[in-house]
């Protein structure tokens, strides 16, 4: 018998999703457990260029809020307490890009979603049969940089964040059908190699 010939033409050319994940040197791990689940290992400060310039960019924003207060009775009291606000929020998120870690456990019997900051832990666990799949989301940005959320849809219409701040497209969906084909105990496809 002949081999196929793909219509793609570029076919030989293309990298596998593990070539990719190679080359962009990513953090997240994947493992497989014995039950016949995947574990998600999203590791706290997995992007430490984006989080660099978030601390720089908080660091003078803080400065200025600091200005504003120290010359609070030449400014209208509405702008430190404004910039203040800002910058509590500039922290929270820089602080969740530095300390944020999720764990994501993927079983044909439930899906349990591990948040945890600087050892302090929030999980949640919900029945396979009450999940409808995993999604990618656009999440925040940077420039022209996108980072890519993953969302657990259920079959209720809720909705609940798996992993945050992933920095490439590629990967994020294929981090999303590995979960979904997990959850359903279907063998997963990589499109990709």
């Amino acid at each position: 018998e002949t081999p196929e010939i793909s219509d793609d033409p570029t076919t030989q050319f293309q990298m596998s999703l593990d070539e990719i994940r190679e080359q962009i040197g990513s953090k997240i791990q994947v493992n497989d457990l014995a039950n016949g689940g995947k574990e998600f290992i999203f590791p706290a400060a997995r992007n430490p260029g984006f989080a660099a310039y978030v601390t720089v960019f908080w660091l003078i924003w803080t400065g200025i809020v600091v200005a504003l207060f120290w010359n609070w009775k030449q400014v209208p009291a509405i702008f430190p307490l404004l910039f203040g606000a800002f910058d509590l929020l500039i922290t929270i998120f820089a602080f969740n890009l530095w300390f944020h870690r999720n764990r994501v456990v993927v079983s044909p019997e439930r899906v349990t979603i591990q948040s945890s900051w600087l050892g302090v832990k929030k999980q949640r666990i919900l029945a396979a049969p009450d999940a409808a799949n995993f999604e990618t989301y656009d999440g925040a940005s940077m420039g022209h940089q996108v980072y890519y959320d993953l969302k657990l849809k259920t079959r209720d219409g809720r909705e609940f964040t798996a992993a945050t701040y992933i920095p490439d497209k590629p990967e994020a969906d294929w981090l999303a059908r590995q979960m979904s084909a997990t959850l359903k105990n279907v063998p997963a496809k990589d499109s990709n190699s």
